[in-house]
């Protein structure tokens, strides 16, 4: 069932949406980004190209797009699903096993055929 949600500024009235939000179920659909940061120190710049010179520390990668949506969601309470496309490559794996968080049910990918034989899956997550 779809509800539409009219926004009012009023403080009341925003309190009470607020309240209203852990009962919320919410449909994402969208791109699936794997976020990566790389962490380090820099020190000097390089003398072949105006780029900085890392010394890297350590890297983190998680959910971004879409799937960071749907993080931000269940932060708040809500219920979301997610629904994309992710490649069958290493970056799509990673996509599949970073969306199978402990607060979330398993992610139930599906191959399809997609632009050729471009093997691809669809990912969906209840959180």
């Amino acid at each position: 069932m779809l509800k539409q949600m009219d926004f009012d500024l009023d403080p009341g009235s925003l309190a009470r949406t607020i309240d209203e939000f852990p009962r919320t179920r919410v449909l994402v659909i969208g791109d699936i980004i794997m976020d990566e940061y790389i962490w380090g120190d820099v020190s000097r710049i390089s003398p072949e190209a105006p780029v900085p010179v890392v010394d890297v520390k350590h890297e983190t990668k998680m959910l971004g797009g879409a799937g960071n949506v749907v993080n931000n969601i269940s932060s708040l309470g809500g219920e979301a699903i997610l629904c994309g496309v992710v490649g069958d490559d290493t970056t799509g794996r990673q996509v599949v096993k970073a969306a199978a968080l402990p607060t979330c049910d398993p992610c139930a990918t599906m191959p399809r055929p997609w632009r050729g034989d471009l093997p691809v899956c669809w990912c969906w997550r209840r959180c």
